[in-house]
C-alpha cells in the first residue's frame, strides 16, 4: 500500500525508547494514524518495533479512551 505522510513527530522516552507518530494518506484518500514504539538494547542487543494503526473513522473513540486513561494516570 503506497501512502503519503501528512504529519510526522517523534517523542524520545528515555535512552532506549522512542515513539513515532505519523498521519498518512493512502492512495484512496483514506487517512490513518500510525504509532510506532522503538526500543533499543533488548536481549539480543538489537532494536524492536511495535506498531498500531488507527483509521480516521475510529480516531474519536481512540482519543476518548486515551483521555480516560490519562485522567486515571493523573490520579
Amino acid at each position: 500500500m503506497e501512502q503519503e505522510v501528512k504529519f510526522s513527530k517523534a517523542v524520545e522516552a528515555g535512552k532506549r525508547r522512542s515513539y513515532f507518530f505519523e498521519v498518512k494518506e493512502a492512495k484512496n484518500g483514506a487517512r490513518y494514524l500510525t504509532i510506532r514504539e522503538q526500543t533499543q538494547g533488548g536481549e539480543d542487543g538489537g532494536e524492536k518495533n511495535s506498531r498500531i494503526i488507527v483509521f480516521a473513522e475510529h480516531f474519536g473513540a481512540f482519543i476518548s479512551v486515551l483521555d480516560e486513561a490519562k485522567a486515571e494516570m493523573a490520579g
